[in-house]
């Protein structure tokens, strides 16, 4: 009997909170002590524009089934968009309703079943804000409760303190970023003072990779990195050149030899812009430089890289072109004669990593020869022909 009767006792509490409801409520305060307990509004900080989530939180629980409350808070700077239950309460014992623009917000706790009081300390409720985009300074949010509402299961009013909470809209300072030689379709982004950078974008540079943005001091800046100033300050784009290297074009046959850093699979009387536009590409973002105006065997390719740093030098050679000028002809049966005959003290000149022993070496023997002589007679003489890949010859119709 004495449960129900309390049961039916608390339904008429339930009632009359109901009733208060489009009453303003008055807050009961005890003495602000960490051992009171305390209704408490968390504190943030945010930026114009940002979303935040505040906690409404009970401390040092005595222990109750029903409360009434409300929050009040200025609508130029925070705008109510979301309210969730914690986890002291049940989620069907939580009311709230109307209109989020309604200030003060009112919403309760009751329990009219309960046989027990909640005594567990932690989260009430949880409050979704948006700060408007012109949002400056400090703002204050307001809790209220209703004393004579606030009871345990003996319909005993229970007493709280009440902590107020505060958004602190944090004051942005512009960061230029400066690409240093790169692309960056944003040149600028806002940071506030200890918080995080935020996602920064990427910046591009072609021939180099990325490492990031940097600080004056040459600190590493990511988008957790920690803002330490709300000066208006600058990042800069640091680069590392990409690795250069000289290959075939797509599609050619052309032979880079690594060994002596030959390149072959060339025609006669290559051009400049057959080496760029058929034989040869450079990856990385580099380039090549020829400085000689005749191109043939022992022409020089020079390839640097996109900073304009010289990487490696590479020798052209067309077989059958002994003397260099890019075709053959009877001065190219004269030259690999000397070199077949070994004539001179000079033994580098007919050694197989000179280009031009390379370039008589149609054979393939290993060795400068009186077969290549030849070989090279023939193709002077316009009877054959050679493949500048495989070395071999064909009969020329």
């Amino acid at each position: 009997m004495k449960k129900r009767y309390k049961n039916r006792c608390i339904c008429a509490v339930l009632c009359v909170l109901l009733a208060l409801s489009a009453l303003p409520l008055t807050a009961f305060a005890l003495d602000d002590s960490s051992e009171s307990p305390t209704f408490r509004i968390g504190s943030v900080q945010a930026a114009p524009g940002e979303t935040v989530q505040i906690a409404l939180s009970v401390e040092n629980n005595p222990g109750f089934i029903a409360t009434m409350m409300n929050i009040s808070y200025d609508p130029q700077v925070l705008t109510l968009t979301g309210i969730e239950n914690g986890t002291v309460f049940p989620d069907d014992v939580f009311c709230y309703g109307g209109s989020m623009t309604e200030i003060p917000y009112k919403f309760l706790w009751i329990d009219a079943l309960h046989t027990e009081n909640y005594t567990q300390d932690g989260t009430l409720a949880t409050f979704t804000f948006s700060v408007d985009e012109n949002a400056s300074g400090m703002t204050q949010i307001a809790l209220s409760y209703d004393a004579g509402s606030t009871i345990d299961v003996d319909i005993t009013p229970v007493a709280f303190a009440v902590e107020n909470g505060t958004v602190e809209i944090l004051s942005g300072c512009t960061v230029s970023l400066d690409a240093n030689g790169g692309v960056c379709g944003i040149p600028a982004i806002t940071a506030y003072l200890n918080e995080p950078y935020g996602v920064l974008p990427v910046a591009t540079k072609e021939g180099f990779t990325f490492d990031g943005w940097f600080l004056a001091d040459g600190t590493l800046v990511t988008e957790s990195t920690i803002c330490a100033t709300a000066d208006d300050h600058t990042l800069t784009a640091h680069w590392t050149a990409d690795t250069v290297e000289l290959v075939a074009k797509e599609g050619a046959a052309t032979v880079i030899d690594p060994t002596n850093n030959f390149i072959y699979g060339l025609k006669f009387n290559v051009t400049l812009d057959d080496l760029t536009d058929t034989y040869l590409e450079v990856v990385g973002g580099g380039s090549i430089v020829i400085e000689s105006l005749q191109i043939g065997t022992g022409t020089v390719v020079n390839l640097y890289d996109s900073t304009g740093a010289f990487v490696d030098a590479y020798t052209l050679v067309i077989f059958g072109d002994v003397n260099g000028d890019g075709a053959i002809g009877p001065d190219d049966v004269t030259k690999v004669r000397t070199l077949a005959a070994r004539l001179g003290d000079d033994e580098s000149a007919w050694a197989l990593t000179n280009p031009y022993a390379f370039a008589a070496n149609v054979f393939e023997d290993e060795q400068v020869n009186q077969t290549d002589v030849g070989i090279i007679r023939a193709l002077a003489a316009r009877v054959n022909g050679i493949d500048q890949v495989t070395r071999q010859t064909y009969t020329l119709d």
